[in-house]
């Protein structure tokens, strides 16, 4: 069930990844040959006006083939002919596209919940490390371990992420970390903040948070706002830097054969 699940996943991501890169091209007036969903041997397809629509058999992603993308062309509509911001906008509207596909499910996901958690301290628990090693009720984390924090779970990712915290964790002792709070209306740094650790269900250590937060009102704009940043967390510093090379290659690679 979950290879099926991740295959669709990845046919979708791919075909939406290539429609970004079509719908981009028409607007740019660069001429597609062909819109493939899939690969390999084609299923069916149809041609209207300059474009060849196609099904291919294998459900993994698809292309948008642009004229002049690959080789030399004369033709005043092809991909190497167009201005270099016109080029660059066809690339990155792939990856844009992604993106855009993963704030939509996102938030048809948490439509589901009634609120959101915020990174306001509300109340602690009773005996609270947090509290005696610093945190306050009222106070809003804005970082952690030096990671920037706008959402709760920004917070939970950045405790996670701590090498101090997977050291304590790993040694079952407890974490002290550095946390950024506004307190009223001040930027307050507080150090060595400490997060007890505890066996979990499963017998491995974990942190654990001895506090509550404040809730935010789910409405159309804090829907928005939360699925924007669960879905950026998860593109990698890596990925894009790759893509931006890849987008500098081809645009210098078109630059050269003019």
């Amino acid at each position: 069930e979950m290879c099926i699940r991740d295959r669709y996943q990845r046919r979708v991501h791919g075909t939406v990844h290539e429609l970004g890169h079509f719908i981009s091209a028409k607007l740019s007036g660069v001429k597609v040959n062909e819109f493939a969903i899939g690969m390999g041997p084609r299923i069916a397809h149809f041609k209207k006006g300059e474009t060849e629509y196609s099904f291919r058999i294998l459900p993994i992603g698809g292309y948008c083939a642009m004229e002049g993308e690959d080789e030399d062309s004369s033709d005043p509509n092809s991909f190497g002919s167009k201005p270099v911001w016109k080029r660059m906008i066809i690339i990155v509207m792939g990856a844009v596209m992604n993106i855009i596909l993963g704030i939509v499910l996102m938030m048809i996901i948490l439509n589901a919940q009634s609120a959101f958690a915020s990174t306001t301290v509300a109340q602690f628990a009773d005996n609270s490390t947090t509290q005696v090693t610093g945190l306050k009720e009222g106070d809003t984390i804005t970082k952690v371990g030096g990671y920037k924090v706008n959402t709760f779970n920004d917070f939970t990712f950045g405790i996670a992420t701590s090498p101090t915290a997977r050291e304590a964790i790993q040694n079952g002792n407890n974490a002290y970390i550095d946390v950024e709070v506004i307190r009223n209306g001040e930027k307050v740094h507080l150090k060595d903040i400490e997060f007890t650790t505890i066996a979990g269900e499963n017998g491995k250590n974990q942190l654990q948070l001895d506090f509550k937060v404040q809730g935010i009102e789910k409405n159309f704009g804090t829907l928005f706002t939360q699925s924007i940043n669960l879905s950026l967390i998860h593109i990698s510093e890596p990925t894009r830097l790759l893509s931006i090379s890849y987008a500098v290659f081809c645009l210098k690679k078109k630059k050269k054969k003019k």
